[in-house]
């Protein structure tokens, strides 16, 4: 069974419309009831290369705690947001849960730079790299100073967007990649059987979907949208196969930014997975 819960994080990329997608969702979908965890709000330090790096941390921190304790009540963690940085809290909270976590990371980008690495400052650009315990001390020490999840048993689906230096840290790592382009080629379920053969080492699955994998063509509430993408069928199809077949820790489905969307399509949507992934 499926607990809910979402935080408005935005500090990871510093949009405000990020701030409203918990109340809008429950505002408009009122059988939705997301449970709210509030950012922590800090005085920054003003590091050009990890923006609000204090209330990311805080806020993760408070996720974190949310997470483990949704899964020691017996339930499974279903988190929406907010920025992808606040992903470093839900996989630290899945973390104190298994020995083997593994890491379905759905999204357009990558998300593995470091506070060395990054071309804009925000952490909601690196958590991947935070999560296997690389970058800021601080970020890969949430909740626990132990790496949450090691790199062979991270995948990243559906990637069409990784800054050059990602790509050498993705090379140097090893990490299984499947970009979108290999994944239109072999369809959803065929290459998610591939990412399950690749993952064979680990206990439980947590699984970090961000609405930019989708096509901004139709999906057009995200903070920073990438061209072409999937369409609605290959996420349903993508999240019935995940359920059916993983043994799952946690899930977040995050990005939601209901400045950017104009049509309210995007909060239909993310209303209808997060039903449909509450009913499985």
């Amino acid at each position: 069974m499926f607990e809910i819960f979402g935080c408005s994080m935005h500090q990871g990329v510093s949009n405000d419309g990020l701030k409203k997608c918990i109340d809008t969702l429950n505002e408009t979908f009122c059988e939705l009831n997301i449970k709210k965890i509030d950012e922590g709000i800090c005085q920054e330090d003003n590091l050009p290369n990890l923006r609000n790096l204090n209330g990311v941390v805080k806020t993760c921190q408070k996720i974190a705690a949310e997470t483990d304790r949704i899964i020691k009540s017996g339930k499974t963690p279903l988190f929406v947001g907010g920025d992808h940085s606040s992903a470093m809290g839900t996989v630290a909270g899945a973390h104190a849960n298994s020995s083997h976590l593994g890491l379905l990371w759905i999204d357009s980008h990558s998300d593995i730079n470091t506070d060395v690495s990054t071309i804009s400052g925000n952490i909601h650009g690196m958590p991947v790299s935070a999560i296997m315990g690389f970058g800021n001390e601080r970020l890969s020490s949430i909740y626990s100073e132990q790496p949450k999840v090691l790199p062979q048993h991270v995948v990243l689906f559906g990637v069409r967007d990784m800054d050059p230096l990602e790509k050498e840290i993705v090379e140097r790592l090893n990490i299984k990649v499947f970009t979108y382009d290999q994944v239109m080629e072999i369809g959803v379920k065929k290459a998610l059987g591939q990412a399950k053969k690749y993952l064979k080492g680990i206990d439980k699955l947590h699984v970090s979907f961000d609405l930019d994998s989708m096509n901004p063509e139709l999906i057009k509430g995200v903070t920073v949208p990438v061209a072409s993408g999937f369409d609605a069928e290959d996420v349903f199809l993508m999240f019935d196969y995940i359920i059916e077949n993983f043994k799952l820790s946690s899930i977040d489905v995050v990005e939601f930014n209901p400045a950017y969307d104009t049509d309210g399509y995007t909060a239909e949507f993310t209303n209808s997975l997060l039903q449909k992934i509450m009913k499985a």
